[in-house]
């Protein structure tokens, strides 16, 4: 399994290659065992299922997809020729073995393949077209008015970003998936902290959703979801109103703790972005805002309200929050310089402190290819080797309100189609309940075209090709964590499953996703007419993009021509570059939010005015004295401080440790910071690096044992 790499909670770690099937008895070509059977009827509902997807997206493209439905009816006529029953794909196992009948095992095999082949120069052709419409879309928009062009290159560019940059919603059946109101209640007003299910039912546009009456004091709120103090998310209201009179609120209500459903009794707080006002009358609208969540707030609801006796129903298709992308979904070397055209991201572009050494380069995960991720229906897992597994509601998880709960299980996804070469990200969050849970496996399977995962009992693994994910035999602690590997399908695997064989564990968010790359983006379409001011921040990109000779200044002086000054040289720029300091002796540190000042790397310059820019950068390395057997993750902050006041940090970068060692030991790690400081007054000042790790754990045994720093004036 080429370059894959499992994270937990900041730990790396390169996955095993598994690439020898595992042999099966030998078995007559010419039979069908029931087992036979079982797995024929897995595959090929799983196949027509695929095929309904691929043809609907295909018809939408004017593409034939008539090659492919005809390998996938061939599986049918070659089973019909060979004497198996009409209605073989619902029915058929009976405990029987069929046959004989000649070949019957290499004429499926045959078959299966040519449906493999089928597939994939179908779904290639779909790939293309999509990426032909869209750069037919480019052209068009080009013709236009410069004005009217660059708008709307803006605004589909954006539309793109927000679509590709962030995660899927973390509101469970925020888009009514489950087919219900599941979740959904009344969170002031009439029926206050009432189920909103029963509200649930087909809209004007003939999607499913929630109709908030007029006439009275109605407010529905979307099931409840677990937010980070701090983040920024973007929050999407697909909401339209009726005929009438409106009294309209788009609200986020939030709560400090778990208080259950969110209402105007218990919140710790609201905001609307409006209030008292009107919603669109067009049937999908769809109103987007960013909102950052509060300190202290970990849970939070939206809300759709109409109110004071206003007439009009508001009628609710979906409510989405997705949080902003961040550095552990960013796909390293993603974005590369050929993808950035020269002199198209100038100083306004980027935001003050954004581009530091440990970043420039992204993409993004795509959404979940399995059934299921959110762990709400127990019909879209499987079970074998015993145990048993349900789904349960769960009040203080991570992702939604429910989670699959097994006892001494092996819980496994159904199939999922995969393409050998491309890359895929696995996730799951986990806990154990009572005590940590020893001899856990968290594994993606990989199979060759003729393999399926059988509805009971292992797979077939004479066609499995690889499946480990280096996280066999682990131990999972009470507390909630997540876990996230990288993947590459290796050759000949064209079906995968997920699977988890756990003890007494709750998971939830367990998905696979292919993982976009830098072929999407058309060399030289990043311009900087298509990028806002301020928008692109640090954990947006990744080390190694942005190189010299693609950043320009506003007068064209390209960066590449500027070589360090020493102090005292020629600063016809405005460039000054001190000498680089460093330090080697160790500083003692602990996890109580105290800032520690790395003695060494200071510097004192004299400002000539409030113009002047000091950008920092440097690097650290600190030690770990882990204790055996104790698993501990550790986070330090660097920060740059003017004149002594560390009330005021600037900058940003951070070193993750993460260590479970059977015997203790040393654990070493590298971080980088960036810090950019304007706004000073004219004379001298001085500049120090500062430590913090914040907590309360009472930790040992860390220590800064080296670092080097430098610092740039412009003026």
């Amino acid at each position: 399994m080429p370059n894959s790499a499992w994270t937990e909670t900041g730990t790396a770690i390169n996955l095993v290659p598994v690439t020898t099937p595992i042999a099966a008895p030998v078995e007559s070509v010419d039979y069908l065992s029931n087992a036979d059977k079982i797995r024929l009827m897995a595959e090929y509902s799983a196949e027509l299922a695929m095929k309904t997807q691929l043809d609907t997206t295909a018809s939408s493209l004017s593409l034939s997809s008539t090659g492919y439905d005809n390998s996938v009816a061939n599986i049918n006529t070659v089973l019909i020729n060979a004497g198996a029953p009409s209605n073989w794909a619902t029915i058929w196992p009976d405990g029987t073995t069929f046959g004989p009948s000649t070949g019957i095992q290499t004429q499926l095999a045959t078959a299966w393949a040519s449906v493999a082949s089928n597939r994939t120069a179908l779904q290639t052709a779909i790939s293309d077209a999509q990426a032909a419409a869209a750069q037919a879309a480019a052209v068009a928009a080009a013709a236009s008015d410069a004005t009217t062009k660059a708008n709307n290159a803006y605004a589909n560019a954006l539309a793109k970003a927000v679509t590709m940059a962030v995660s899927e919603s973390i509101i469970s059946n925020g888009g009514f998936t489950t087919g219900d109101g599941t979740g959904w209640y009344w969170g002031e007003g009439t029926n206050v902290g009432g189920s909103a299910a029963s509200a649930y039912g087909t809209l004007p546009n003939s999607q499913g959703g929630i109709t908030v009456p007029g006439g009275g004091f109605w407010a529905v709120c979307s099931p409840v979801f677990r937010v980070t103090p701090g983040r920024k998310y973007k929050l999407i209201y697909t909401v339209w109103a009726g005929s009438g009179s409106q009294s309209a609120y788009l609200r986020v209500s939030w709560a400090n703790s778990n208080v259950g459903v969110i209402t105007n009794a218990n919140r710790s707080g609201t905001f609307d972005f409006i209030g008292a006002s009107a919603v669109s009358t067009t049937a999908g609208n769809q109103s987007t805002y960013d909102w950052t969540c509060p300190a202290g707030v970990f849970y939070a609801t939206l809300s759709v309200i109409e109110w004071s006796g206003a007439t009009a129903p508001l009628y609710v298709q979906s409510l989405a929050v997705v949080p902003y992308l961040e550095a552990a979904y960013v796909d390293a070397g993603a974005i590369t310089a050929a993808a950035i055209a020269a002199d198209a991201i100038s100083s306004a572009s980027i935001q003050a402190g954004a581009i530091t050494t440990n970043k420039l380069a992204v993409t993004s995960s795509g959404l979940a290819l399995n059934n299921d991720p959110f762990c709400t229906d127990a019909t879209a897992w499987t079970i074998g080797d015993g145990g048993s597994f349900s789904v349960v509601p769960v009040t203080d998880g991570l992702v939604g309100l429910s989670a699959i709960q097994m006892s001494s299980a092996n819980v496994r996804s159904l199939p999922v189609p995969i393409t050998p070469g491309k890359t895929y990200r696995v996730k799951v969050t986990a806990r154990a309940l009572g005590s940590a849970a020893s001899s856990n496996y968290i594994r993606f399977y990989q199979f060759s075209a003729a393999a399926v995962w059988s509805p009971t009992g292992w797979p077939s693994f004479d066609n499995l090709l690889a499946f480990s994910l280096g996280e066999d035999n682990i131990s999972i602690g009470t507390s909630w964590t997540t876990y996230t590997a990288t993947v590459t399908a290796v050759s000949g695997a064209v079906v995968g499953a997920l699977s988890f064989h756990g003890g007494t564990v709750q998971i939830q968010d367990f998905e696979i996703a292919e993982q976009a790359d830098a072929s999407l983006i058309v060399d030289g379409t990043i311009t900087s007419a298509k990028i806002q001011a301020g928008a692109i921040t640090g954990n947006m990109i990744t080390t190694g993009v942005l190189t010299a000779d693609v950043i320009f200044f506003s007068d064209g002086f390209c960066l590449n021509t500027l070589e360090p000054k020493e102090a005292g040289a020629d600063v016809t720029r405005g460039h000054y570059l001190t000498s680089v300091a460093t330090i080697s002796s160790g500083f003692s540190l602990a996890d109580d939010d105290s800032m520690v000042s790395l003695t060494g790397l200071s510097f004192t310059s004299a400002a000539s005015g409030s113009n002047d820019v000091y950008n920092f950068q440097g690097s650290v390395s600190i030690n770990f004295e882990a204790d055996p057997g104790v698993e501990t993750v550790v986070e330090v902050f660097f920060y740059v401080c003017v004149d002594g006041n560390t009330s005021v940090k600037h900058g940003a970068g951070d070193i993750s440790i993460g260590t479970s060692l059977p015997d203790g030991g040393t654990v070493e790690s590298t971080g980088t910071f960036f810090a950019s400081i304007t706004g000073l007054s004219a004379g001298s000042h001085t500049f120090q690096v500062y430590a913090q790790v914040p907590g309360s754990a009472g930790l040992s045994g860390l220590s800064v044992i080296r670092g080097t720093a430098m610092v740039q004036r412009i003026f």
